[in-house]
């Protein structure tokens, strides 16, 4: 089943239809002064579907989504919406006539007016229902405000005024809806309940979304499909499930979650796979096509790829020779995460972070540290 099909079956088990933009960008470029922010970026975007651009600070992400709202113009390249272009080098469609709302990272409320208000402002400025106020009560309480209608914005939580950008984005029925940061400045567990409310909210009801972001986590819990930009263009695209799995490079992995890197030299090569000597031990685990014997690279370890063992008895050493998928280590910081305990381990050939085990070890404690070949990659 292709990516459209599984959208519209989605869309079909939820009961919605999906309505929105289909968004076509070609060679999209921006600069500022001698700062290149976007350079010839290409990126589709299925009508309908949620999309996160992810990437780190001055990656082109913000740029990006202000060209698409119509806040920034390219200096090159295009941007369709739909079956119309909207940004070329010879049109340039105002913000307001692209059927799109954005909720922003500081919410952008107007002080003056009351939850009510702020919401009917964006019917009044879509050229909405003449009798609006049956459609801002039910947006209201879609978001859990209707209680909070006649509040003024400096009366509200953090979470509060976010859900009231919320109600403002989708209540005017818009094809795309872009998304700046919006839970950046919100503390974890209201992150958590926004992002279903907004992952919820926008899916019911049918418009494309794009949502830029630096968290990883919020990234994937999010998207349909992620796209990771790093220094103005597009490093890899994919379902977060493709991009966790198989990165394109070493940022890709790193930016989305590693325990950690190991230095080694390869032993042998497979259909996609190497067997890498690291210190005495030998790792099997994923490699691209230019991974060749006898090559040093670099073996990048998920976090779910390991697992903590005791030392054999008897052995006597941390460096049992000839160790296959067993890395000798010690144990030195422990962290308690609810569900269990981080630990850091030092190995020969470095550290590995976030090495999870239900139970707490003892710091300096020696151990093996098992890896999970189907969750390490080596990089040449």
């Amino acid at each position: 089943m292709s990516a459209d099909e599984e959208i519209a079956t989605e869309a079909a088990r939820a009961g919605t239809v999906p309505r929105g933009h289909r968004v076509e960008i070609r060679g999209a470029a921006k600069r500022y002064g001698a700062v290149e922010a976007l350079k010839g970026v290409d990126l589709d975007i299925r009508a309908g579907s949620f999309t996160v651009l992810l990437g780190p600070s001055g990656s082109g992400k913000t740029t990006l989504l202000r060209a698409i709202a119509g806040i920034e113009r390219l200096d090159a390249g295009s941007i369709a919406l739909g079956p119309r272009i909207v940004d070329d080098r010879r049109v340039h469609v105002p913000s307001e006539r692209r059927g799109l709302a954005m909720v922003f990272q500081d919410y952008a409320l107007w002080p003056h007016m009351t939850v009510r208000q702020n919401v009917g402002y964006a019917l009044k400025r879509r050229g909405g229902p003449r009798d609006p106020a049956a459609l801002i009560a039910e947006t209201l309480e879609r978001v859990g405000l209707a209680s909070k209608h006649a509040s003024y914005p400096h009366e509200l939580s953090g979470g509060q005024q976010q859900r009231v950008a919320l109600a403002r984005a989708i209540v005017g029925s818009p094809a795309l809806v872009l998304f700046d940061e919006p839970l950046s400045n919100l503390d974890a567990d209201l992150r958590e309940h926004l992002r279903l409310e907004i992952s919820t909210l926008t899916r019911e009801s049918g418009a494309t979304a794009l949502y830029i972001t630096h968290d990883q986590g919020e990234a994937f819990a999010l998207a349909d499909e992620v796209a990771i930009l790093r220094d103005g263009t597009i490093e890899q695209r994919g379902t977060p499930e493709s991009i966790y799995r198989s990165p394109a490079s070493p940022f890709v992995a790193r930016f989305t979650g590693v325990a950690g890197s190991l230095a080694g030299v390869v032993l042998a090569v497979g259909a996609g796979s190497a067997t890498v000597r690291v210190g005495e031990a030998e790792l099997r685990s994923a490699a691209g096509a230019d991974v060749c014997v006898g090559d040093d690279v670099e073996v990048l370890i998920r976090p779910t790829a390991t697992r903590l063992e005791p030392l054999p008895l008897g052995s006597g050493s941390v460096s049992p020779a000839g160790s296959r998928q067993a890395l000798p280590g010690r144990i030195v910081d422990v962290a308690y995460r609810g569900r269990g305990y981080d630990h850091v381990v030092e190995c020969d050939r470095g550290l590995l972070t976030s090495v999870f085990d239900e139970r707490a070890w003892t710091r300096g404690a020696e151990c093996l540290v098992r890896i999970d070949p189907a969750a390490c990659m080596a990089f040449g």
